[in-house]
């Protein structure tokens, strides 16, 4: 069986849907002071749910292999590459993702400056991070 790039699109995007429930619902802790409704599931099932969703990283570490071993195919049919392949192979894939990394991160540093809460304030202050208006 052979996955196109847009079926392991579509996979990898039900695996994210997936890993968002199993982090927002993991634990009862994670939900409470909200206001959330499960209906017509009980509480107790969802969180349940979320905890047998762990497998998406599975998912996703599984197709993004295979994306990886598709496009070293394309150097060279038996998935070996020679050193300057090798080389040509390491610096695309790397500049691809620092790419996408550097975007997010100038974007995170630039908004985040003096005037605005820090990553920091806002996520190490302690327990008490979801009422930020109250904060000194």
């Amino acid at each position: 069986m052979n996955f196109s790039k847009k079926d392991t699109l579509i996979i990898k995007g039900v695996a994210i849907i997936f890993m968002l429930h199993h982090h927002n619902f993991l634990s009862e802790d994670r939900f409470e002071g909200f206001n959330i409704d499960f209906s017509p599931f009980s509480q107790y099932s969802m969180v349940t749910l979320a905890s047998a969703l762990k497998f998406c990283v599975g998912m996703y570490v599984f197709l993004s292999g295979y994306g990886l071993a598709l496009s070293v195919k394309k150097y060279n049919d038996d998935y070996t590459l020679r050193s300057d392949q090798y080389k040509n192979y390491l610096y695309n894939r790397l500049f691809k993702l620092m790419t996408g990394f550097w975007f997010i991160y100038s974007f995170v540093y630039f908004y985040c400056r003096n005037d605005k809460p820090t990553y920091e304030y806002l996520f190490f202050r302690g327990s008490d991070n979801r009422n930020l208006q109250n904060a000194d």
